[in-house]
């Protein structure tokens, strides 16, 4: 009776500690398996923070920590990606708008290139130089009635052909004809010297003449023959530069001198002298007077040349 009572408390009592062992095992298992895997994902997560792009590649193989670990650095980078927003590629389009420019500015310069080739319009130039044959600017030349006027080419003595304006005018109360010509530069702008001849009769000799001489500074020399009196008179106005003066006004007034008078003992050679010796007068004026009967008559002789050509050259018989 006592052997069958305690046998099964011995099987008992070793199958409870059995059940213990395993109940044991199973609770450590439990907690190294939640020591393993739950215990990694803080770590590996506070790498992702403090490593960025290193902690994006998860030594974890669960599904959890692949979306943890994705989502993370996901999320800053697709911020970075908006760079492209600073590159706007609408801005390089202005450059075919400039080369629409430059196309239509090449049409522009296209269309005076036509213009510009077309020989049409140079013509009218050409007739400008026809008109051009008439003189840039004309002498002021005012002592009556225009009878006539024109152009005439003369050749002068050493046989240069010289191109002249000529103008034939009458006083209607003393019925007197004055003729008067003028000498221009190749391009009839600029006037050289002019010829005036009162009481002018067609055919005769001349019996005066003034002669105008225009120099490059401004000065003018002019000439006057007299065939009845044998003289030679001349007055030039010498241009002087015009400046700052030095001196005082009362100072400069001295030293200016008119009407200083010379002559030579036979009396056929006078001068009067309009100086500032200071320098600073517009002009300065020479007055001279020569008795030469002879060198007025061959003066006239060859002044008698030109106006026989004006005379073969006229427009009107």
């Amino acid at each position: 009776m006592m052997r069958v009572s305690r046998a099964p408390e011995g099987r008992s009592t070793k199958k409870h500690i059995a059940i213990a062992t395993i109940g044991i095992v199973a609770v450590a298992a439990v907690v190294v398996g939640y020591l393993f895997y739950g215990g990694s994902d803080p770590i590996s997560a506070k790498d992702a923070e403090d490593a960025g792009a290193q902690a994006t590649v998860s030594t974890a193989p669960t599904s959890d920590n692949l979306t943890v670990t994705s989502a993370a650095p996901a999320t800053p980078k697709p911020a970075p990606t908006a760079v492209p927003d600073p590159t706007p590629a609408p801005e390089p389009t202005p450059a075919p708008d400039i080369a629409e420019d430059t196309s239509a500015s090449t049409d522009s310069a296209a269309a005076e290139a036509d213009e510009e080739s077309n020989p049409q319009p140079t013509p009218a130039p050409t007739v400008q130089a026809s008109s051009a044959s008439m003189p840039k600017v004309f002498p002021e030349a005012v002592f009556g009635e225009i009878l006539e006027e024109g152009l005439a080419a003369l050749k002068y003595p050493h046989g240069e052909l010289v191109r002249n304006w000529y103008t034939f005018q009458v006083d209607t109360e003393t019925k007197d004809i004055t003729l008067f010509f003028a000498q221009y530069d190749d391009n009839l702008e600029t006037i050289l010297s002019t010829v005036r001849v009162d009481n002018y009769t067609k055919g005769s000799d001349l019996q005066n003449a003034e002669v105008r001489l225009n120099y490059p500074d401004g000065s003018t020399r002019t000439l006057f023959f007299n065939k009845e009196e044998g003289s030679i008179s001349l007055n030039q106005q010498y241009v002087l530069p015009v400046g700052p003066s030095m001196l005082s006004t009362d100072t400069r007034r001295s030293l200016v001198y008119y009407g200083l008078k010379l002559q030579d003992a036979s009396g056929d050679v006078q001068a009067e002298l309009n100086l500032d010796l200071s320098g600073l007068s517009q002009s300065e004026g020479l007055e001279f007077t020569r008795i030469a009967p002879d060198t007025v008559n061959e003066v006239l002789r060859d002044l008698q040349f030109l106006v026989e050509q004006i005379e073969s050259q006229r427009t009107r018989p």
